[in-house]
């Protein structure tokens, strides 16, 4: 179904209201930038065994469940909604393959990197966020983000090849 172009704004509130295909279609609008953030996200370890549509899809019934909520009472712009409920299932993602998996995969590659430090240069430098909305998006003060920021500029230089793209212009 296509959504007129003029109702786009509307659609976190239609989609809170019950409306499938108004939630259809603001997740259709950021799977791109869901997809790319995932994938970025995504431990090196287990590249190979998940598919970054595989945490989207696992992601849909949550934000379903919760389109209500959101739009009861947005905190947040609808994208970085979606994205803490992704986050939150990637996370899922890496707890299941790599704390509880019945084959290690922590064996296959080593970590050069704290995920957090390598989420917070990601959002700095590829998606060019500002340290505010770096401290938003992964739920830390100005301060706790700008100190990883720099501990991990300072840190892991080398690490920072291993990162595709990360400091392209």
């Amino acid at each position: 179904m296509t959504v007129d172009p003029g109702s786009t704004d509307d659609l976190p509130r239609r989609a809170g209201a019950g409306d499938r295909h108004a939630l259809a279609a603001l997740f259709a609008r950021y799977r791109g930038r869901l997809r790319r953030m995932v994938r970025l996200r995504l431990d090196c370890r287990l590249q190979a065994r998940v598919d970054p549509s595989d945490v989207l899809q696992e992601s849909q019934p949550e934000i379903t469940s919760r389109a209500a909520e959101y739009a009861a009472d947005p905190q947040v712009p609808p994208f970085l909604g979606l994205r803490l409920i992704t986050g939150r299932r990637l996370a899922a993602f890496h707890r299941r393959h790599l704390v509880a998996q019945m084959r290690s995969a922590r064996q296959e590659a080593p970590n050069s990197m704290d995920p957090l430090d390598r989420e917070v240069l990601t959002l700095r430098h590829s998606k060019e966020l500002t340290n505010a909305e770096v401290a938003q998006v992964l739920g830390l003060s100005r301060t706790a983000a700008s100190n990883r920021y720099i501990r991990a500029l300072e840190g892991a230089p080398e690490a920072l090849v291993g990162i595709s793209g990360l400091l392209a212009p």
